[in-house]
């Protein structure tokens, strides 16, 4: 996986865990299963994109 990809994806899910934790008042372990699952969504996504524009290429827009 792309390194770019995957600093993003982790920046996205410890920006959604602090952002639970910090503004909302949910428990450490809970803000953590947040980050969690909030990183490998945005991970998708991100292959996702990748793979539709490989499909379409840069041209198709």
């Amino acid at each position: 996986m792309n390194p770019r990809r995957v600093a993003a994806s982790v920046a996205t899910g410890l920006a959604a865990g602090l952002a639970v934790r910090l503004l909302r008042g949910f428990p450490w372990a809970l803000a953590g299963v947040v980050a969690l699952a909030v990183a490998i969504l945005s991970g998708m996504a991100l292959r996702t994109v990748a793979q539709l524009r490989d499909i379409w290429g840069p041209d198709r827009r």
